[in-house]
């Protein structure tokens, strides 16, 4: 299985127990209607430091999972998705951002079974959890799921915490 990534080609999506990293922009309707053209700058932007965050830590983007401004990363191993998460979220604070489009984004990371749709994208009870979870969490944050801090508690990166 190859995953087209906005243009580009990847490697198969994880399949068994996967960690998915979800993300979503908060407030990003109160922001296009006040800025669209800054916001179609800066979510252009953002897609990319959140795929370059993903592509580094050997993630998967599947082709359709994300709706809106929303981004998924699939990872077969959930320290690589949070290492990718925490990648994003400095790379996010550091942009400098236009005028009236300064982005937050909401994190969140879960691990559990992963179901395919089809050869490129999921269903199930994992991913709509991590969903679920994201909505949570405010911007600039990750939220993490009880499962995916078993994961990953014992290989926190140095000055990280949950």
């Amino acid at each position: 299985m190859i995953v087209a990534v906005r243009g580009k080609t990847q490697g198969a999506v994880p399949t068994g127990v996967v960690t998915f990293l979800m993300t979503d922009v908060e407030d990003s309707t109160r922001l296009w209607e006040a800025a669209p053209e800054a916001m179609a700058a800066a979510i252009g932007r953002h897609y990319e430091l959140l795929g370059e965050a993903i592509e580094r830590h050997g993630g998967a983007q599947p082709i359709e999972q994300g709706e809106g401004d929303s981004v998924v990363g699939a990872f077969a191993h959930a320290s690589d998705a949070l290492a990718a998460g925490l990648h994003a979220q400095l790379a996010l604070r550091a942009e400098p951002w236009p005028a009236g489009a300064e982005l937050r984004v909401r994190m969140a990371l879960h691990s559990g079974e992963a179901r395919l749709r089809d050869e490129s994208n999921y269903i199930g009870s994992s991913i709509i959890r991590c969903a679920r979870l994201r909505g949570l969490c405010p911007g600039g944050q990750i939220a993490v799921s009880a499962a995916a801090r078993e994961l990953i508690r014992d290989a926190l990166p140095a000055g990280t915490t949950l």
